[in-house]
């Protein structure tokens, strides 16, 4: 058995699924479930070990992504200039929950609402996280 540590490009790859498993809300062993292997195997392949071409394939199809998801963020790949950090991703998705819920209808039919000063929140976050500045004039891209 090999003893090396993962390469930067394994390391990245494998946190890079246990992201996705946590925005799909699944546990360890739902996931080594769903792709017919261990949970100590599945540790593995989130630890960036013993991980083929072919089983990442499987993972991303697991998990409904497309395998260029795990290659996000590497830092020699070129990436999209609108790809976003693992934080700032969550951080985005939290607020677009959020707002989706308001959306929500009720058993007496009525559409829940956010306070004005949670939506504001919202918002703030979703400028912060897009590189835009909120402000009272209105939403602005950031100059660097």
């Amino acid at each position: 058995m090999d003893t090396r540590p993962a390469n930067d490009t394994a390391l990245h790859i494998g946190n890079r699924i246990v992201t996705a498993r946590l925005l799909c809300g699944l546990s360890p062993d739902s996931l080594a479930s769903k792709l017919g292997v261990t949970l100590e195997q599945l540790q593995m392949y989130e630890a960036g070990e013993n991980l083929s071409a072919e089983r990442l394939y499987h993972v991303a199809r697991v998990l409904k992504l497309d395998v260029s998801y795990f290659y996000e963020g590497l830092k020699d790949a070129t990436s999209c200039p609108f790809s976003l950090s693992n934080d700032r991703y969550m951080l985005l998705r939290r607020a677009v929950l959020r707002i989706a819920a308001d959306y929500e209808v009720t058993r007496t039919g009525h559409r829940k609402k956010l306070a004005r000063h949670e939506a504001i929140n919202v918002a703030r976050e979703v400028c912060e996280v897009l590189g835009w500045n909120y402000g009272k004039a209105g939403v602005s891209l950031k100059t660097e």
